[in-house]
């Protein structure tokens, strides 16, 4: 039991921490784009680059997290279900490195 809950309290703080970061690096180009005349392409790409990775973890990762430290099913299907999770954080680092990259290479400019 205790195991359980330790299994779930650690999915809900990683899924959360996830869902946070998410948000920081959505709003930083909504405010790039609003207050910003030169370089609009480049601010309204990272928008679009950063929105891939933070609807994946709202959509994927976290409903899948949250599964898996429920335990729920035996584990074959834990196991599928955590290859599943960090895929999908290859993917969410991916798409962040080029949020990232962009941003670093506007601010060089």
């Amino acid at each position: 039991m205790l195991a359980v809950v330790l299994a779930l309290v650690s999915a809900i703080g990683y899924g959360s921490s996830d869902f946070a970061a998410g948000l920081a690096s959505r709003s930083a180009p909504v405010i790039q784009i609003t207050r910003v005349e030169e370089g609009r392409f480049v601010a309204i790409a990272s928008l679009f680059v950063s929105a891939g990775p933070i609807l994946l973890a709202l959509l994927r990762v976290v409903p899948n997290a949250i599964k898996l430290g429920a335990s729920s099913g035996n584990a074959i299907q834990q196991s599928a279900l955590a290859r599943s999770i960090c895929r999908d954080h290859l993917l969410c680092f991916i798409g962040i490195a080029a949020f990232v990259g962009m941003q670093l290479a506007r601010a060089a400019s």
